[in-house]
């Protein structure tokens, strides 16, 4: 009933590192967190993102600028076919790995294929 997140590590745990190093938040003021939003994961400093990416798993207008961080978080894409293929993952088991990367999926979750469709 959140997000589903992903592209940051490897399966072993290792971190993705950008080759062109962080991205700068981007916003515009009709984009919105819809069902299926895709967006970019960031930490705290808004400038931030890199290869992490979350899905929405229902509206999250919280990510929106004056929600749960004052600037928001940056959207980019939107799902527009396979939601349930997203409902399926959010309902994964997850554990604790690592020691210290919660809700991580006990199975690994590859994503093997995407379209990108320009509108």
């Amino acid at each position: 009933d959140f997000v589903i997140q992903g592209g940051g590590y490897y399966p072993n745990g290792t971190e993705k590192i950008s080759p062109y190093g962080p991205i700068d938040l981007e916003l515009h003021p009709q984009v919105h967190h819809l069902d299926g939003t895709i967006g970019m994961a960031r930490t705290s400093n808004p400038n931030t993102a890199t290869s992490q990416f979350f899905i929405d798993d229902g509206a999250q207008r919280s990510l929106e600028p004056g929600g749960v961080d004052p600037l928001g978080y940056a959207a980019f894409g939107r799902v527009v076919k396979g939601i349930k293929v997203i409902r399926a993952i959010a309902q994964v088991e997850t554990m604790t790995k690592f020691g210290v990367m919660k809700d991580w999926p006990v199975d690994d979750i590859i994503i093997e294929t995407i379209t990108i469709v320009a509108s």
